[in-house]
């Protein structure tokens, strides 16, 4: 996984879809910068259910 620094004020960004393409967006200032496409890769992560 990617990691990536908010150039603004140096927090982590976020991984994020924005309109169909894939953004870096800082949570604390509200940064966003588009992703290269074909580096990054979004993936789902979802928790099986327990019985």
């Amino acid at each position: 996984m990617a990691i990536k620094f908010c150039p603004r004020c140096k927090s982590i960004m976020v991984l994020t879809k924005k309109d169909g393409k894939a953004v870096w967006r800082c949570p604390k200032c509200g940064y966003e910068e588009e992703a290269n496409v074909n580096g990054a890769k979004l993936v789902e992560r979802t928790a099986p259910a327990r019985r």
